[in-house]
């Protein structure tokens, strides 16, 4: 398992057929690995980790807390929400050759391509 485990994380884009040839064991028994062992999914040509149960059952424990509170106290609660959901765009203009070079033209001259 350990072995499937290391070559998941060096390429998640290969195909079972790929990984079992590499580790030399069966299709059948990686999938068993990865599915059961490990808790990954082929999820658009990568091999993603699952949430055991363990981790969908904290996750939902957390949701219903969240919940309750915005329950109880609308307005506070979007107050002191804070999301993390933000884009940063920057702005880039790109040189010329002359200009980042740092030559300046003369009066009458044009740049040349």
């Amino acid at each position: 398992m350990s072995k499937v485990h290391e070559v998941i994380l060096a390429d998640r884009r290969l195909k079972l057929s790929e990984i079992a040839d590499s580790v030399s064991i069966s299709k059948e028994r990686v999938h068993h690995n990865l599915s059961k062992e490990l808790y990954m999914k082929k999820l658009f040509a990568c091999w993603v980790r699952l949430l055991t149960l363990d981790q969908k059952q904290i996750r939902m424990q957390d949701f219903q807390h969240c919940l309750n509170h915005f329950k109880s106290n609308k307005m506070e609660y979007l107050q002191r929400f804070i999301t993390t959901d933000v884009t940063w765009v920057h702005h880039y203009t790109p040189e010329s050759k002359i200009q980042s070079s740092g030559q300046k033209l003369g009066v009458g001259a044009k740049a040349v391509k």
